[in-house]
This record gives structure tokens, sequence and C-alpha cells, in this order.
């Protein structure tokens, strides 16, 4: 099989000829230059896969053994159409909605991203938040006298814009037979009282696509496929600060390390490759000591799209990171 002639034709011109030295490049573990984008990897491994007759993940996986560093170039972009669409769809059910209930998606919706902030918070510290099927569960009302169990944050949200009211419950029935919330029931104890009812709301993604489309907002962290949410762009900046020497291995604990580093997360899935662990030369009194530096291909990430972190999320501090970007 004359692979070198199969590949050349099925590739476009301008990733130009393909040789035996390209191929041969490739078996022995040297990068070619002109198979070295995002752009190209998804024309060369598909049509490798197709001449092999494997899957395009095989391909996939021997490529990211042989080329670790590429790691983050052959993450699947995201397809802008689908998340058009989403945003359409939200805005057409915006439109639908009354002012009432608009403003009880609103106020549901601010209390869900704030459970995602203390969500997020707790992972970027390395601990587990629990299951977002959990957390994003938002008290909404306490079925007792209010002199006993106060108001939750959505109800305090609903009374200070002048929602708040005996119709409360028909409301969020009305969201939920549009699909934008899920209201559900269970039981907490309220002393002296004992157990009793209290309602709880969830937000659906069609709730929340609905909600950022009336209020003009994008997704935090999510504005772009390629740029990361806001605990690991700090953990990147916290292993950047470090500079050439790098972060002691043991400074960064969490998940973070899985989606940030030069490897497979668990599940298989491919990491981004932004951050590696080596090991320290240093004077060489010292054995088995593993430091965290930020790659090539991190370093890239933070010089092209530091601004773009800047505008996202502007209470992280990367400057100093940014200083020490190594020159091209």
């Amino acid at each position: 099989m004359d692979v070198v002639s199969l590949l050349d034709a099925a590739l476009p011109a301008e990733l130009g000829r393909v040789t035996e030295w390209k191929l041969q490049a490739l078996e022995t573990g040297r990068a070619v230059t002109a198979w070295s984008s995002a752009e190209a990897l998804q024309e060369v491994i598909p049509a490798l896969a197709k001449i092999y007759r494997v899957p395009v993940r095989t391909v996939r996986r021997s490529w990211f053994r042989s080329f670790p560093e590429q790691g983050h170039l052959l993450r699947a972009p995201r397809t802008p159409g689908r998340q058009q669409g989403q945003r359409r769809a939200g805005s057409d059910a915006w439109d639908e909605l009354t002012r009432r209930q608009r403003g009880y998606l609103v106020a549901c919706f601010r209390e869900d991203q704030q459970a995602e902030s203390r969500a997020g918070a707790i992972q970027a510290a390395g601990r587990d938040p629990g299951r977002a099927a959990q957390w994003r569960r938002i008290p909404f009302t306490v079925r007792a006298d209010p002199a006993f169990t106060g108001y939750t944050r959505v109800q305090e949200r609903l009374r200070a814009e002048g929602w708040h009211d005996a119709g409360a419950g028909a409301t969020l029935h009305a969201l939920a037979r549009r699909g934008l919330l899920r209201v559900s029931e269970d039981e907490v104890e309220v002393f002296p009282l004992g157990f009793v009812p209290r309602v709880v709301v969830e937000m659906t993604r069609a709730g929340r696509a609905c909600a950022r489309a009336g209020l003009g907002e994008r997704s935090a962290g999510r504005r772009r496929g390629d740029l990361l949410s806001e605990w690991l762009w700090t953990t990147l900046v916290k292993v950047a600060e470090a500079g050439r020497a790098g972060l002691a291995e043991e400074a960064l604990w969490g998940r973070a390390k899985f989606y940030l580093g030069t490897g497979y997360r668990p599940g298989g899935t491919l990491s981004r490759g932004f951050i590696d662990c080596l090991p320290d030369e240093g004077d060489g009194r010292q054995e088995g000591v593993y430091r965290w530096v930020v790659t090539a291909a991190g370093w890239d990430h933070i010089r092209h799209h530091a601004a773009d972190y800047r505008e996202l999320y502007p209470d992280i501090a990367a400057d100093a990171a940014v200083e020490r970007v190594p020159d091209n």
C-alpha cells in the first residue's frame, strides 16, 4: 500500500506535498511543521484513519502518545452553529415570557450562578463540591411561618423586585411547563416545628440559555471553546508565576492538573497539555523531586489569550504570569 500517494491525494494542497520523509519523521517521533496546527490535524488524522481502516480515535491516541505536546491541538473544537442555535432558542423562549415570569426566572438564574461560583471555588481549592445535580438545587420557599424560617435568597430577590406574593407557585409551574425550571419538594427541619415541606427549584439548560438571552449575557468561562474556566485559568496562572523554577509538585492539588496537564484525564479524555510535572534537576542532591512547569503550548495560550482572560475574569491578577511569558 502506497501510503504516501494515498495521503497526498487525500490532503488539501495548502498542507503541502506528502513525502516519504514526512511519514518517516512521524514514525520516529519527530513533528512535521506543516502538520503542527489544529486545522492541519483535523485533515491529517481522519485521512490516516481512512487509509489504515481504523477508527479516528485510534489514530488520535497514537498521535498523542508520539507528540504529547500537541495534546491541546487534538481537542475537538466547539461547534459554533450549535451554540448559535441554543442562543436563538433561548431568545425565542424569553420573548414568550411575561414580565413576571421573566422576573422569577432571573431571580432563580442569579442564585444558580452563585451556586456555580461557590462550587467552582471549592473545586479550585482541591475539594469535591459534589454532584451538580445536588448543588444546583435552589431552595425557593419553606412551607412554614416566615417568623420561624425567614425567607430564602430567591424570595429576598423577588421581594426586592416586588414580585413575591401568593401567586409564586403558579408562576414557577408555568416556567416548569416550558422546560425552563424543575420544581420539586423535600423536607427540612425547622426548630421548633420539626420537619416541614420545602419547595426546591433547579434551572435547566434551556432555562439558563433563556435567562442569558434575555439579560444579554454569555456563559462565564465559556465565551469561546478555547478559553479556560475560571478555576483552570487560576491554576495556570499559579504555575506560570513560578516561572522556569516551576511549582513544587505538592503545591498543586485538586483535579485541575488532570485537565491542564500533559496526558489523559480520568476516563481517557485528552488533557490540554498546558502544564507538565518534570523532574527537578536542581543541584543534584535530591532525587525523585518533581515540579510543575508551563509547557510551550501553555505559554502560547497565555500569550494569545491574556487580554481575553483580563476581560473575562477581571478579579484574577495575572500580570506576573504574563510578564514571565518567554519571547518567541
